[in-house]
């Protein structure tokens, strides 16, 4: 049967709704894209502080999570002290920005349409900003994916970005910065 299942013929692309219910996604705080978590590594690191802190923390070596995101729902920028890989499973093709800490700036189109361009995984390093959207501007439009986190992910790892700081740091992407923000500065919204 070659792993085909009755589903499989005449597939059609499930809607956003139909996802978020199937695997019981609830929406990322501040961010704004949907999710559901996958896997915690049940094996825990010990990570360095840093230079100036000999004190250490525990994280998880690994975690994943579905995601979901929307034109209206789209992941906002954000930054995470893990490294992530995002994979393409279905939907719209994703624009993703990535704003890199030395100061230069990557937009990449994460899909399955490999022949034209679109990568179905794409690394974002530790400390890079990133944030996404559907290419597509229909009100219907989403990508369902996937992200991997290494180290696991915990929440006081994320730091939201903030409109008019990335647009100074960034002027090349500051339209489509402005896209893929939810507050101007810190202690707006």
């Amino acid at each position: 049967m070659s792993g085909k299942t009755k589903r499989s013929e005449g597939k059609r692309h499930p809607s956003r709704e139909e996802i978020i219910q199937q695997y019981s996604m609830v929406e990322i705080p501040d961010e704004g894209a949907w999710y559901q978590s996958v896997y915690r590594s049940p094996l825990e690191l010990s990570l360095p502080q840093g230079a100036a802190n000999s004190v250490s923390y525990r994280r998880r070596a690994a975690s994943s999570i579905y995601a979901l995101i929307s034109r209206d729902q789209f992941s906002a920028l954000h930054r995470l002290k893990s490294d992530e890989i995002w994979h393409f499973y279905t939907g719209d093709a994703i624009e993703l920005l990535r704003l890199y800490p030395n100061g230069t700036a990557e937009l990449t189109i994460l899909g399955g349409d490999i022949l034209d361009g679109q990568e179905p995984q794409v690394v974002i390093s530790a400390g890079t900003w990133m944030g996404a959207r559907p290419m597509s501007d229909s009100s219907e439009a989403y990508s369902f994916f996937g992200c991997t986190s290494t180290p696991g992910f915990e929440y006081e790892d994320y730091e939201a970005g903030y409109r008019l700081t990335l647009q100074t740091a960034y002027p090349a992407y500051a339209e489509l910065i402005a896209a893929l923000t939810r507050h101007p500065f810190e202690g707006a919204g």
